[in-house]
């Protein structure tokens, strides 16, 4: 195969919907990863963003059946993003939902805050984050942070 046959495969391609997907709304550029989320995906997204990226702010919310641990795996989740070696004190990192709270709870070591709806999340972002920071969503589907970018837009 040829470079250039490759390079034209990957101009071509395009993520699943909600999974890892960037598009821009009200100003913002915003990478959506809310197909599905479990402590596993994650933490995983919280390392790629947190090496790889400048100029962020993660919105996450709750992460649905996880069963009877669901409240500790949350915590759990925001333990490691306190602790994480790639941590910014001015990072920003929003959590939307009733179990995400849990997350930002254990976040100490920058900037976290709890919106119980995505309307306040989004009202917060509109006000307060920079057009310059991308958008870094991820939560379970049952959240429908479609609609983040639905109101940003």
């Amino acid at each position: 195969m040829k470079v250039s046959e490759i390079q034209d495969g990957l101009k071509k391609y395009h993520p699943i919907e909600k999974r890892w997907e960037g598009v821009n709304a009200g100003g913002f550029e915003i990478i959506n990863d809310s197909y599905n989320a479990n402590p596993e995906s994650m933490r995983a997204f919280v390392d790629t963003v947190f090496t790889l990226y400048d100029n962020y702010v993660l919105v996450l919310g709750d992460m649905g059946e996880l069963g009877e641990d669901e409240i500790r795996y949350h915590k759990e989740l925001g333990e490691y993003i306190n602790s994480h070696k790639n941590l910014k004190p001015e990072t920003v990192i929003i959590s939307v939902g009733t179990l995400s709270k849990n997350i930002t709870d254990e976040i100490k070591n920058c900037k976290a805050l709890h919106f119980g709806t995505i309307e306040d999340a989004v009202n917060y972002i509109k006000t307060n984050i920079s057009q310059n920071s991308k958008l870094f969503l991820k939560a379970s589907r049952s959240m429908k942070f479609e609609r983040i970018i639905e109101q940003l837009g």
